[in-house]
């Protein structure tokens, strides 16, 4: 591994993308917040196990929920919406700039704190659905999200590090089938025009921002299987891909729900998708 020292951090290149891949010895010269790295793996192994104990335990809980689910989801969709333009430049920077170890010293405490925020809106989300209507695609979805993160934060591994950084970045999309959702609600799932066509919107939005973030993903697994099969890091790379591929079916699952959502799309869609959550 050779590190262009007298490169600026501005100077971005697609061959960037594939950086300290593999080079794990490096980790504690680009990212050297040992204890702030520690404090992040427990913050995440315990959220992730709040969604997983909450959403079994959730048909023993006697109470409704509506209204902090509606609080929840503009919350949510206002965050992640604020959030497009600062973390756009990071994720830009982090993933192109011939200088990671800079970036990593400068900003990488700015993404972990975003990381632990969606976590934690993450948990709040199942938290403030109704008994008995925790959908299992959603909990899985929230659980394999943590997962991206905890396994290069217990492992010390840059490559992962990437990957969860693009899925995180690119969660920040969103904010629309958020804010839609919420219009749901408040209108008693009774849409308008304006609602409508704002509910289009997100979904277009979100569908084609998961191009560029299969492309990246792709990318990044193709162009380091061979950088991680030489330091034997395959272990990683495959429960890495696994874990993607879980992500993956969720977001095309969610994707292809919205798009029959009669609300917005009119019945000329589907006859059979009243509500995307209708039991939410």
């Amino acid at each position: 591994f050779e590190m262009n020292e007298m490169c600026d951090i501005h100077e971005l290149s697609w061959e960037n993308l594939y950086d300290y891949i593999g080079v794990n010895s490096l980790w504690k010269y680009a990212l050297p917040q040992e204890e702030f790295q520690e404090t992040t793996l427990i913050a995440l192994f315990g959220l992730g196990l709040i969604i997983v104990l909450y959403s079994v335990s959730a048909k023993w809980m006697p109470f409704k929920q509506d209204d902090a689910l509606m609080r929840h989801y503009l919350i949510t969709g206002i965050v992640f919406g604020l959030q497009i333009p600062y973390y756009s430049f990071l994720a830009i920077i982090a993933l192109f700039s011939c200088r990671f170890d800079l970036f990593a010293e400068k900003y990488w405490s700015s993404i972990i704190v975003m990381v632990v925020l969606h976590a934690g809106l993450y948990v709040v989300d199942i938290i403030s659905r109704p008994r008995l209507k925790i959908k299992t695609y959603i909990v899985v979805h929230h659980v394999m999200w943590m997962l991206t993160f905890i396994i290069p934060l217990y492992f010390k591994d840059i490559f992962t590090l990437k990957i969860g950084a693009i899925l995180d970045y690119f969660s920040i999309f969103e904010f629309g089938l958020y804010i839609l959702m919420f219009l749901s609600k408040y209108y008693d799932r009774k849409l308008g025009p304006k609602s409508r066509t704002f509910g289009k919107f997100a979904i277009i939005v979100y569908g084609v921002s998961r191009i560029p973030q299969v492309v990246l993903i792709l990318s990044l697994y193709i162009g380091g299987y061979e950088r991680m099969a030489r330091y034997d890091l395959l272990g990683i790379y495959f429960t890495s891909l696994t874990i993607s591929i879980v992500v993956f079916v969720t977001q095309a699952y969610t994707l292809s729900t919205y798009l029959t959502w009669e609300n917005v799309w009119g019945k000329e869609v589907s006859k059979k998708v009243q509500d995307p959550y209708a039991d939410n």
